[in-house]
């Protein structure tokens, strides 16, 4: 495979040991596959036996006597492994998501000016983002979907929960994306411009920093804890073989997560996300990807509440960064706020119902969910329109029942 993947039976002759020893070492956590093939066989990465082989200097000397004595190790109750079917036929996968990330993938590399040292800082949702070596990279759509394609593929296999070591997330923070998988999860056709879009986004990603301040609570009282943590290790940490896909074969791209980052996963938010978000066409709907985006982050943070799927034009504009602003169309002497702004809105809105299907329906409502008037209609100007509300529903939604009730149960105690 030009992917440069493993079945168990290799991987078993590439450390000199036998099959029970590597379905141990599956069960038992230590050595997860990255992917399975379509008639089920575990696959591996070639950089991840390099990484398991340096970690395990002494890892010709377990015997199949001494792993016969191994039983899996029972995972605690307060710890879980995120396990997600990404089929073709599954509308929604699970992605780990936090205050960084959100604000990461709402923000706009247009208009930002670096310093003299060409590191740039972008403020998005009280989240300042650093960037390294500005004018080599790309912020862009297509810099967000690989990042939400490794993500995706990283959630699959996941420590999530308490009292999660750094050995375990040592052994999960790294994905690697094939050229292959990127296309089909894309719909892309063109393989040098899949590749192209893989390696700009990892040489954006590798240069990115976060800093910001984030509510804590310890027996419902509130702290503030700043934090400051870089995305990915340098690009001098990746191994060779990971190197050698990137730069020389171009098979694939490595996201490389830095351990702060991964210790802040371990303990973050998941998030159903709609995979056709992936399939956008970000020149032909430039805001599309960045309105899906920000609907699955609202419905999943109030998929409780009654409000769950109506959010304010206000507030859904501002997740839309290239979205020209207000002030700045007025000052200008070409189209107006509605070429600008509003119809450019209900363009990839609509592009999300009917070219994606992500939305099965939208439509305007008042605050309550009630419908417009005849005369809020006819008689709208910009500042009435962003009062308006936005009703929604995905295609395909993953079943909240069981979330639902464990949110009411708590909140009873």
């Amino acid at each position: 495979m030009s992917e440069k993947f493993l079945k168990t039976g290799d991987v078993a002759k590439y450390f000199g040991v036998s099959l029970r020893t590597i379905k141990n070492w599956r069960q038992n956590g230590k050595l997860i596959p990255v992917s399975s093939n379509e008639q089920g066989h575990y696959l591996y990465s070639y950089s991840q036996l390099e990484e398991y082989k340096r970690l395990n200097p002494n890892i010709k000397d377990l015997s199949d006597k001494d792993e016969k004595n191994i039983s899996p190790q029972k995972t605690k109750s307060n710890i879980k492994i995120i396990t997600v079917d990404n089929s073709s036929d599954k509308k929604f996968g699970n992605i780990l998501q936090g205050k960084p990330t959100n604000a990461l993938t709402s923000s706009s590399g247009k208009n930002v000016t670096p310093n003299l040292l060409d590191n740039a800082e972008i403020f998005s949702n009280d989240v300042q983002i650093i960037i390294d070596q500005f004018s080599q990279v790309k912020l862009n759509v297509q810099t967000y979907k690989v990042f939400d394609a490794c993500i995706l593929k990283l959630t699959k296999n996941f420590p999530h929960g308490k009292n999660i070591t750094d050995e375990a997330l040592l052994r999960h923070k790294k994905v690697t994306i094939s050229t292959n998988e990127y296309m089909e999860i894309t719909g892309l056709k063109d393989r040098k411009q899949a590749y192209g879009q893989l390696k700009d986004a990892m040489n954006t990603l590798y240069r990115i920093s976060f800093s910001w301040d984030e509510d804590n609570y310890t027996n419902r009282k509130k702290t503030i804890i700043h934090k400051e943590i870089r995305l990915a290790e340098s690009m001098q940490s990746m191994s060779v073989i990971d190197l050698f896909n990137n730069i020389f074969e171009r098979s694939s791209v490595t996201l490389n997560l830095s351990m702060d980052m991964a210790r802040f996963f371990a303990h973050s938010y998941i998030m159903p996300y709609p995979y056709d978000l992936l399939t956008i066409n970000s020149h032909k709907n430039p805001h599309s990807y960045f309105i899906g985006r920000r609907l699955a982050l609202h419905y999943n943070m109030n998929i409780s509440k009654k409000n769950y799927n109506r959010i304010s034009v206000e507030n859904l504009i501002k997740a839309l960064p290239d979205l020209p602003k207000y002030e700045d169309v007025i000052q200008s002497s070409g189209k107006g706020v509605t070429q600008q702004i509003i119809q450019p809105f209900e363009r990839d809105l609509i592009a999300l119902t009917d070219i994606y299907k992500i939305l099965k329906d939208w439509h305007y409502c008042n605050a309550l969910g009630e419908p417009l008037t005849d005369e809020q209609v006819f008689k709208y100007n910009y500042f009435t329109w962003i009062e308006w509300y936005i009703e929604f529903e995905f295609n395909d939604y993953p079943d909240q029942t069981e979330r639902i009730l464990k949110s009411k149960l708590k909140k009873e105690k």
